[in-house]
Order: structure tokens, then sequence, then C-alpha cells
């Protein structure tokens, strides 16, 4: 048989799973061409909608699909690559999220709390620990805490080999709490750091929550050390607990 030309057959699927090979077609004295392929695909040509237009050998040259039909050997071909890594795909939604804990305090069996194991209550040889995530043996500009937060459609695709996820994030708007959310701005969101929860309207309804919480906090401390007057009759009453009496609190609660 005559060689006529060499064809490469080349897919990748979403998992980076790739199937490539050179299929050598021969054209026989009989007219029919004689396409060459891999043992891989084979139980997929087999049931190929076209196959009974027609043949499956083995010849010296190795599994070969002969048809009259130069573009339905072809096709066939071309589909059972595809079929071989194709993805199934299934997605759901998703609550990403992570809490830090910037600071470094000492906190006993009784739950008190201390800025440092040396103050005898803080029982640091008999249950006292150390908290947070700071490393109290370097400088730091200041404490914090936080949460990030977010809602994404994890995409999960699964072939015969391999898996791949990625989160894909959802702009668009509703009355739902995952917009709500979403809707918080200038956060990095990694969903390599982060936790995970299937998505429903009440725990997104917490985490909404708890984000609005850390900012009416944020928003009384700012208040509070921006307004001298107040911040000055705090400090000189000795009553630390003015701060949460100020008049940043929410008139709403």
């Amino acid at each position: 048989m005559k060689l006529y030309h060499k064809r490469t057959y080349r897919q990748i699927s979403e998992t980076g799973e790739k199937i490539e090979f050179v299929s050598e077609i021969r054209i026989h004295g009989d007219g029919k061409f004689y396409f060459t392929f891999i043992k891989d695909i084979e139980y997929i040509v087999k049931l190929d909608r076209d196959i009974g237009y027609c043949q499956i050998c083995d010849t010296k040259y190795g599994l070969t699909l002969v048809s009259n039909n130069y573009e339905r050997c072809h096709n066939i071909i071309s589909r059972a690559c595809k079929e071989f890594i194709k993805s199934d795909i299934k997605k759901e939604r998703v609550i990403l999220y992570k809490f830090f804990n910037n600071t470094s305090y000492v906190k006993n069996l009784k739950g008190e709390i201390f800025s440092n194991g040396n103050d005898k209550n803080a029982d640091f040889n008999k249950g006292g620990v150390w908290c947070g995530n700071l490393d109290m043996t370097n400088r730091h500009n200041y404490y914090s805490i936080g949460l990030v937060v977010g809602c994404y459609d994890k995409v999960i695709y699964s072939s015969l080999n391999n898996n791949k996820v990625e989160y894909q994030y959802n702009d668009n708007y509703d009355d739902k709490y995952w917009c709500l959310i979403n809707s918080f701005t200038g956060l990095n969101i990694n969903s390599k750091e982060c936790k995970e929860l299937l998505y429903t309207e009440q725990r997104a309804k917490f985490f909404y929550d708890f984000m609005i919480s850390i900012c009416k906090l944020a928003d009384k401390i700012d208040t509070f050390f921006n307004d001298e007057e107040m911040f000055l009759n705090v400090i000189n009453s000795g009553n630390n607990t003015l701060f949460f009496n100020s008049k940043s609190e929410d008139n709403n609660e």
C-alpha cells in the first residue's frame, strides 16, 4: 500500500490530560483509506456511530481503520481522541473563608488573657499558653484580627486519569447572601489557603453578619481614636467601659 500522508491527532483535556499520536494514512489499490491508530482508543472507535461503514483490522503497520471515505475515518478517530480524555464536570457553590489572628498573648486554663507569660496569674508553666499568630520574638507594626470570605462556584473536572478543581467568581447581582458577601471590596482570596463549606443561605448569612460586625467594630474604634474629646474623657475617667457605650454604637441594635 502506498503511504498517502501522515496526520497528527492531539487533544488536551480541561485537567491537562493529553493524547497525541501520528496516524499513517495509506491508500490501497481498491481505493480505500487505511488510518493507523493507537490501542488506547480502540474500544471507543468500536463504539462510534459510524463504525458500521468501516472496518478495523490489525495490519503490519498496527491497528488500522479502513473506509472508502477519508473524512469518515478522520472524524471517527478525532471523536475517539476527544472521548478518551473527556472530563466529567461537576459544579457546586461553596464559601471560601480564612480567619486570622495576628496578635500575641497568653491564655491560662481559666480562659483569662494576659499580655505576657511573666504575669504570675497567667500560669504559663501550669497550662497557660501563647496564642495568636504573631512571632512574639520579632517586632510588628500592630495587632490585627480579621476574616476573608467569598462565595465561588467550585468546578470539578474529572477524567480517566486526572482531576482538576477551579474556583469561578460569580458577580451576577441579586439579593441572596452570596452576593452580599462578594460585595465586600479589597479582599484577596487565595483558595489554597482557605477552608471551604458547601453554600447555604444560612451559612452565608452567618459570614455576612460576621463581616458586618468586624466593620462595626472598626468604625467604633476609628471614631473613638479620632474624637479627641471622647478619647481624653474615657482615659482620664479610668472607666474603660465608656468606650463600649460611645456615640459610635449602632443605634439600630
